[in-house]
């Protein structure tokens, strides 16, 4: 499941085509991959930060 979740991510950031969304409105919660305790703050990553990770 959390690879899953992960490869999904990453093929839509890495393939933009593929997806209708442009890179900065694309977002991942990382504690939804279990990187990060639920109560972390603010836990999401967005648009370009996200081609740093």
């Amino acid at each position: 499941y959390i690879y899953f979740n992960t490869w999904t991510t990453c093929q839509s950031i890495a393939n933009p085509t593929k997806t209708s969304a442009s890179i900065g409105t694309l977002c991942a919660d990382a504690r939804m991959y279990g990187v990060l305790p639920w109560n972390a703050f603010p836990g999401k990553v967005c648009g370009s930060n996200l081609l740093s990770i």
